[in-house]
């Protein structure tokens, strides 16, 4: 009677071993076809207050609002700040808007058609003199002047249609 126990006991380990190692393989196979490898990722960042920004001759304002793809607010952004968002490949319409404003259709906008595996940095601004909202891709190089400035948005200020397509990052995200 002792032995056959034994023998049961012995088997239910084995299976619970074998199958937390079949487990531990598909979550790692799962972590590595990650979606976000297959995509474009689209950084948005908005400079730091300063003195003189938004004046011709100057870097864009600080800008504090809603970023928009089509019709969907991903995120409020703050100053000083970047986000970085997985996208499918293909045209994707986005905006910026003032904080107030519930909608992307008052605020800036820009087209990128993005391929999978590049990587997009997009500056959101303000001016002084119109258009009073900017929001344009820039070259990776010109992002990296500032970004090393930046502080990762806090995920508090993702709303829900941006949650899911949201990168988390530590820093700001290094050239391809």
């Amino acid at each position: 009677m002792m032995a056959s126990s034994f023998r049961l006991l012995l088997a239910a380990v084995m299976s619970i071993s074998i199958l937390s190692a079949l487990s531990w393989e598909v979550s790692a196979h799962a972590q590595s076809s990650s979606p976000v490898a297959a995509n474009a990722q689209v950084t948005f960042y908005s400079n730091s207050v300063s003195l003189f920004g938004g004046m011709p001759g100057s870097k864009l304002a600080a800008f504090k609002g809603r970023i928009f793809e089509g019709d969907r607010q991903l995120t409020f952004l703050e100053p000083g700040h970047f986000v970085t968002f997985a996208v499918p490949s293909g045209p994707h319409e986005f905006s910026a808007a003032a904080w107030f404003s519930k909608h992307s259709s008052p605020g800036a906008h820009l087209t990128i058609d993005t391929q999978s595996g590049h990587r997009y940095f997009v500056e959101c601004g303000v001016t002084t003199f119109g258009p009073v909202f900017v929001i344009r891709e820039v070259d990776c190089s010109v992002a990296q002047t500032v970004g090393s400035r930046m502080k990762p948005l806090e995920p508090v200020h993702l709303r829900p249609d941006g949650k899911s397509l949201f990168v988390p990052q530590s820093s700001f995200p290094q050239c391809q």
